[in-house]
């Protein structure tokens, strides 16, 4: 059982992560209901009780490293995916002001400030 939580920690050691895709493939094969992770949560059911807690540890120690890696990457996969979006060359570098106020509500407030003017 420690052979197999030490070839998954490797794995996950070896995954390399530079898109969201292979994010989304990471999160598939080790955290999600059907990855390697549950499978190890599901052998632990027929561990010996005298080496449980040992190898539980080291499950949840697993445990924490895939999430924490999950994380980090996920974050910085984010962070430079914000900074390539924010510059947009098909705007004008001027800001174009469209429309303007109607006739009709220009006079109404000119009629409305001299009113309040008078009381």
């Amino acid at each position: 059982m420690l052979g197999k939580i030490n070839n998954i920690k490797h794995q996950a050691e070896g995954f390399q992560i530079t898109n969201l895709t292979e994010l989304e493939q990471f999160r598939l094969q080790f955290l999600s209901k059907k990855g390697l992770l549950s499978q190890l949560f599901e052998d632990f059911k027929t561990v010996a009780p005298e080496t449980k807690r040992s190898i539980g540890q080291n499950i949840n120690q697993l445990k924490e490293f895939l999430q924490q890696r999950y994380d980090e990457a996920k974050i910085l996969l984010e962070q430079s995916s914000e900074s390539e979006t924010k510059l947009d060359l098909t705007r004008t570098a001027t800001p174009i002001n469209w429309g303007s106020r109607h006739p009709i509500s220009i006079v109404r407030k000119e009629i409305n400030d001299i009113f309040a003017r008078l009381g």
